[in-house]
């Protein structure tokens, strides 16, 4: 049996073709508050994944393995999502559609702040939970 190789902290295994997949279902529950004068947005992130591809040698079917690349997936995932949300907010950006729930959860504050939304989203916090789960190992060579 082997393990999966250990990388080191901010290596990037998904880009360096380490591991392909598809993603089977995903869903996005999206919470919205104000706080100490910004938005909040809290995402969390459930996928259901089938691994499609993988460059290094594993026993995918050893639940401890499996356990192991959902917690690395989930951390890449998320720093790539994060990555994502800031470069929109160094834009004055909004295509994730963030000020529709601004407006529709928090209406009297987002009222203060609506010919400004892209300048208001830029300040706010949004924070990112992924939850992986490998449902199966597709042609994986």
């Amino acid at each position: 049996m082997h393990k999966i190789p250990q990388f080191a902290k901010g290596t990037d295994i998904i880009r360096r073709n380490r591991i392909a997949f598809q993603a089977d279902a995903v869903d996005l529950k999206t919470k919205t508050k104000y706080e100490n004068g910004h938005f909040v947005f809290d995402l969390k992130i459930k996928m259901h994944i089938e691994i499609t591809e993988k460059s290094f040698p594993s026993n995918l079917s050893d639940i401890n393995v499996d356990k192991e690349l959902e917690k690395q997936m989930e951390q890449e995932l998320t720093r790539r999502f994060q990555q994502m949300i800031t470069k929109a907010q160094d834009e004055r950006l909004d295509p994730f559609g963030y000020g529709a729930y601004a407006r529709a959860y928090l209406h009297s504050e987002w009222k203060k702040v609506q010919d400004n939304w892209d300048e208001e989203f830029a300040r706010a916090k949004v924070n990112i939970y992924t939850d992986v789960k490998i449902m199966g190992v597709g042609t994986t060579q």
